[in-house]
């Protein structure tokens, strides 16, 4: 028979040549040699009362340097090292990426982004005004209950936690010179105090004994020449304040109660 070749991991032997006798050899003689290493331990177990849970180290049956009577060639060497390797990669190494717990909070935030932009789409006016009441939670608290009472309530009276209002330097200096039993109409430029003016602006102020009131009749406007402006500190934006009429949107009265 002519001569044929035998490709294992890139290396190429021919019928014959030594380094496949000695390839034959090593692999025989281990072979015989891990068989019986495997059945000398299972003997042992069984004599202890043991089960073994591990698989045979199939590692070892590929160990460098083959038979006592196989010469040690580079060529042999570096297959047993390829052969080695391959053996002993663990399968779950390679499918660790399926499940990464960080890909799927990034696949989730893909998909809400997606379901967002799908919303915006179909519906607008309706997306950007409950964009600003769930964004106005984190940054204007006091204008995203307004602005949620207004679009979704019954036109009960919403009263107003007063922890920021008592804070606001648009309520303290209106409340610095005001007279007992006294009630006063203000009005501000948004830029002095961006967080009430998502809320109150105007709003009117009446002075008690130890105590000051907040209130204001909410009703937003249905033209198109009232807007706001929303401060996102890398840029600003206008919003037409009859945006929120896509709703069925009720009026009320909204009040605040602090103690001076």
């Amino acid at each position: 028979m002519g001569k044929f070749w035998v490709s294992i991991f890139g290396f190429r032997l021919t019928q014959g040549t030594p380094e496949l006798g000695q390839l034959r050899s090593a692999f025989s003689a281990r072979g015989r040699q891990a068989t019986q290493e495997t059945a000398r331990q299972a003997n042992l177990d069984n004599l202890g009362g043991l089960r073994s849970t591990s698989p045979p180290r199939l590692g070892k049956f590929f160990e460098l340097g083959g038979s006592s009577s196989t010469k040690r060639t580079p060529k042999l060497r570096q297959l047993f090292r390829r052969v080695q390797f391959e053996v002993q990669v663990k399968p779950e190494t390679i499918l660790k990426t399926g499940r990464n717990p960080k890909a799927k909070r990034v696949l989730v935030v893909i998909m809400v982004l997606v379901l967002l932009a799908g919303s915006f789409a179909l519906f607008p006016r309706q997306s950007i005004v409950i964009g600003l009441i769930l964004g106005g939670k984190i940054v204007a608290p006091e204008g995203s209950a307004i602005l949620a009472h207004y679009c979704f309530g019954n036109g009960d009276t919403l009263h107003l936690s007063s922890s920021y209002l008592c804070n606001s330097p648009v309520v303290l200096r209106s409340v610095k010179n005001l007279k007992e039993g006294e009630v006063r109409r203000v009005v501000f430029k948004q830029k002095d105090d961006w967080r009430l003016s998502y809320a109150l602006n105007p709003f009117h102020i009446k002075k008690l004994k130890g105590e000051y009131l907040v209130f204001q009749h909410i009703e937003f406007a249905s033209d198109n020449q009232t807007f706001t402006i929303l401060d996102l500190w890398i840029t600003k934006f206008v919003v037409r304040d009859s945006v929120v009429h896509v709703f069925n949107c009720k009026q009320f009265i909204v009040v605040s109660r602090a103690f001076s």
